[in-house]
Parts: C-alpha cells; sequence; structure tokens
C-alpha cells in the first residue's frame, strides 16, 4: 500500500477538536476521497489521510488538487495538494476560530494566522522552509497589536495604544522599536502603564540602554536609573522621599553600594573588585560601626579581615575568615537592557587563623586559633571581670588538654581529653599553683 500523503495534527486534551473525524465528508477536486484513522492518544490526536480517487488502499499515484472537508455541511478544513504534499493556502475553521498556514511543497513557508470566531486577526508568526522567523504577534480585538516578541526583546501594548512593557533588543520586533529603543541614535523617552493604564515608569533609551528611568512608587520617585561614561548609577528611595540606596555599575558588573536607614543614617558601604566583595562596612543606626570586612591581597584572595563592634564603639570580635566555594556574600548584578537587577549569594566564611573575642566592657572574652575552620592550637578563656578562667589545646576541632582557673587565679583542674572528647585521668584539683 503506498501512503499518498500524512498530515501530523497536535491538539491538546483539553481544547476542543473535531478535527479528523469520521463524521467529515471530504473531496478532492469535488469528487469524494475517504478518511483513515489512526489511533489517538491522550495528549494528542494523530490522524493521517489517503487522499486518492478509491479508497484507503488505493495504489495509484500521489494525488494532487483541492481538498475540501465538510462537518455538517459546513467547511471544516481546506487544502491544496501537490503530488501528495502540501502546497499553497491551508485553512482549518474550529469553533473557536480558523487557522492559516502557508505551505510550499509539505514545507511550511510564510505568515501563519489565527483567527477568532468572529474573524478577527488574534496571532500571527512567519515561517521560512519550515522554520519560524522572526517575532510572534499577538493582536487586541479592535486589531491593534498587543505584543511583539522573540527569544530577546519583546513591545507589549494595552488596547487603545498605551506602552505596557518594552525589552529593547536585536533584531527589533517591530519597526517601532527602532525608534522606542534609541536605536537611531537618537534618546527616546517612553512611559510605561499599567493594565489600567496609570504610567509606572518612565525611561530614556539609547543605543538599547537605558540611559535614566523614574520609576512610581506610591506616588513617588522610588527608583531612578542614569548612565554616565559607561558607570550606572542606580538610585532608589523611600516613599518619604529619603534616600534608601546608590549603586554603581560598569556594564554587568556591580562597582559598588550604599544603603541607608529609614532616618537617612548610612546603613552599609560596599566596594567590589571584580565579582568579589573586596570591602564593606555596617553601622549601627546611631553612626556607630558594626562590621569591617576588607579582602586581603586582592580580588584572587579568600582570605577577609573582619571586626565587629558593639553599638558603642567597644570592638567585639577580632579575626580572619576564607570564603568556601559556593556561596556569595554580599551582592552583584547583572544588567537587563540597561537595567539593574541584583542577584543576592551568599559565601560561607570559614574562620582562620587568630580570632579575638571581647565583652562588652572591653575586657578579653577567648583568644583562638582555628585552622579551616576548626579550632586548632591553643586558646585561652577569661572571665568577665578580667583573669584567666581556662587555658586549652584544641586539635582538629576537638579538645586535647584544659586548664581551668579559679578567679583568685588558683588551678581548679587541670584535664587530658580522648579524641571522643571524654574525660582522661584529673592531673590535679585545687592546686595552689596560680594562673600566670
Amino acid at each position: 500500500m503506498r501512503k499518498l500523503f500524512a498530515i501530523l495534527l497536535f491538539i491538546p486534551a483539553v481544547a476542543e477538536s473535531h478535527a479528523f473525524t469520521t463524521n467529515w465528508q471530504c473531496t478532492l477536486n469535488g469528487k469524494p476521497t475517504p478518511l483513515c484513522d489512526q489511533p489517538n492518544t491522550p495528549t494528542l490526536m494523530l490522524r493521517q489521510w489517503d487522499i486518492s480517487n478509491g479508497n484507503c488502499h488505493d495504489e495509484r499515484p500521489a494525488a494532487s488538487g483541492q481538498v475540501v472537508c465538510r462537518d455538517g455541511g459546513k467547511v471544516v478544513w481546506e487544502a491544496v495538494l501537490s503530488g501528495g504534499k502540501l502546497n499553497g493556502l491551508e485553512r482549518e475553521t474550529r469553533s473557536d476560530g480558523a487557522y492559516h498556514r502557508s505551505w510550499v511543497q509539505g514545507v511550511q513557508q510564510g505568515i501563519a494566522r489565527d483567527f477568532d470566531k468572529s474573524g478577527k486577526l488574534k496571532q500571527e508568526e512567519a515561517y521560512s522552509k519550515g522554520v519560524k522567523t522572526g517575532p510572534t504577534k499577538t493582536f487586541h480585538p479592535n486589531g491593534k497589536l498587543e505584543r511583539a516578541w522573540d527569544m530577546k526583546g519583546s513591545v507589549e501594548y494595552l488596547a487603545d495604544g498605551k506602552l505596557r512593557n518594552l525589552q529593547c533588543a536585536k533584531p527589533v520586533v517591530s519597526p517601532e522599536m527602532t525608534r522606542l529603543c534609541g536605536y537611531d541614535g537618537k534618546p527616546s523617552t517612553v512611559r510605561l502603564h499599567d493594565s489600567a493604564g496609570k504610567v509606572i515608569e518612565t525611561i530614556t533609551y539609547l543605543d538599547g540602554s537605558t540611559a535614566k528611568s523614574i520609576a512610581k512608587g506610591e506616588g513617588k520617585a522610588a527608583v531612578t536609573y542614569e548612565n554616565k561614561g559607561g558607570i550606572s548609577t542606580r538610585t532608589e528611595k523611600y516613599p518619604s522621599g529619603k534616600l534608601k540606596s546608590v549603586a554603581t555599575a560598569k556594564g554587568t558588573q556591580v562597582l559598588s553600594e550604599k544603603t541607608y536607614f529609614k532616618s537617612g543614617r548610612l546603613e552599609a558601604e560596599r566596594r567590589w573588585d571584580g565579582e568579589r566583595l573586596a570591602q564593606e562596612t555596617l553601622y549601627f543606626e546611631n553612626g556607630q560601626v558594626a562590621l569591617e570586612k576588607k579582602r586581603r591581597g586582592g580580588a584572587s584572595s579568600k582570605l577577609v579581615d573582619a571586626r565587629t563592634f558593639y553599638d558603642d564603639g567597644g570592638k567585639e570580635l577580632v579575626g580572619s575568615y576564607v570564603e568556601e566555594q559556593g556561596r556569595w556574600e554580599g551582592k552583584r548584578s547583572r544588567e537587563w537592557n540597561g537595567s539593574f537587577a541584583y542577584d543576592t549569594l551568599w559565601f560561607s566564611m570559614v574562620p582562620e587563623g587568630k580570632m579575638q573575642r571581647y565583652y562588652e566592657n572591653g575586657k578579653p572574652m577567648a583568644f583562638e586559633t582555628y585552622v579551616k575552620g576548626k579550632l586548632d592550637g591553643p586558646a585561652t578563656y577569661f572571665y568577665e571581670e578580667g583573669g584567666k578562667m581556662t587555658e586549652a589545646t584544641w586539635k582538629d576541632g576537638k579538645r586535647a588538654r584544659a586548664v581551668t582557673y579559679e578567679k583568685d587565679g588558683s588551678v581548679k583542674s587541670d584535664e587530658d581529653f580522648y579524641e571522643d572528647g571524654s574525660r582522661k585521668k584529673v592531673k590535679g584539683k585545687k592546686k595552689t599553683q596560680k594562673a600566670h
């Protein structure tokens, strides 16, 4: 048996379908022709036709001409065949609308259009040699463009023609995008609207990038963007109008950032070296420094020196950390059509080397030594009033030796430990020896 031609039609299970049922009455060049019905699956229907002057098992050559199918007397499918292949305009009609496709010797070519049940254009796409080319376009019921988009860019309008959204990219998805995005070499100021037609953002584009933007939040300017000399600046304000943050970036790389409390006082300062956070200072709202971090040895170094403070300015901790791979500390940015888009990623900070901790009264709390995040080496712990409390030796995160002192300096205990942390025989208690 020779299969003269086949049509594969994919129909979602949730959609209403009348396609390729045995109720259809079809003709080829005005003469009745049969339908060979194949089994379907739950999510799509696969139907195969044999067009001939006889029946499904006809061995005669592939047919050519006009195929017309009717359902209850209504035309539901029309196509032109050439040697058994679709060649020309194909039209399908359903209860929810109509679908027009163009073919050249079995390969989709030209504009594919979808219409609603009243005959108004809903969507169109262009094909060349079976491959979709250019943007997809959808239309409002009044015939005006609703949206044009591809994988890179898009432009979207309300039914009254007001701009809803714009994502600049080349090649442009509509002729108007050249002007809107400033690809003609002239700055272009556009206003974006919400679904009710209210302006939500005003943006100035130049050559596809944001030169300046003002987004409206709670009736006041919330975010602005400026681009000068290749450096983009993002400024955000609280609804009160007070400054919330200022960040700078070059291309996709963030350079610096300052954030502020609602009171207007400085909250944080950050500076990047490449993709690594090079320096960071956090503040209490009273103006005292809460944290200072600085990378030691440039962008390639993973070692970070850190100091934390109490809110009266007294030091709380002094030490060094190593960044473990996989989690960023701080922020970096990517640029999307000239606008900032922040990804917050975290780096785990692993203690390394000497670590000093202090009580709020300024007296030392503990001096410790870390290796790869674990206590390893000598450590000394102090009473809050002053004086040694314990001298210990650690190995790979486990306590190996500990001498504990009374507040008067006399030895309270002198102990060794097994690897599982249990105590060996106590070497001495209540010795008259005092801490030095």
